[in-house]
């Protein structure tokens, strides 16, 4: 998850944020993306109108353990419409299937970086 001085980070600059009228806003599957991404836009003036979508191919490549993904329906779950975690934003998690098996993202990822 993303460490508390994370999250200070990310609500220090929702002030910028809050002045751009977003439409839509893509994100990684990466938890910790998605937490930056919730945390930096949990209090936008807006947030009702934005469209937040994950995009498994939109994602930083292995470098350490901390790349490994947590389980795509265990991610899915916990940042679902309505959970606390999600903090009021509708997440759209349609293209995790994108590669028809949810789990396989993160081995089409780096089968697609390879080439």
């Amino acid at each position: 998850e993303l460490h508390p001085a994370g999250i200070v980070q990310c609500e220090a600059h929702q002030d910028e944020l809050h002045k751009i009228d977003y439409k839509i806003v893509y994100t990684s599957p990466m938890q910790r993306c998605l937490m930056t991404t919730i945390h930096m836009f949990k209090n936008h003036p807006n947030k009702a109108n934005i469209k937040f979508v994950v995009l498994p191919f939109m994602r930083e490549v292995y470098s350490t353990t901390n790349d490994i993904a947590i389980d795509c329906f265990e991610m899915m779950e916990k940042f679902k419409e309505g959970s606390d975690m999600a903090c009021g934003l509708n997440i759209d998690f349609s293209n995790m299937f994108m590669y028809g098996v949810p789990d396989l993202w993160q081995t089409y990822t780096i089968a697609d970086i390879e080439k």
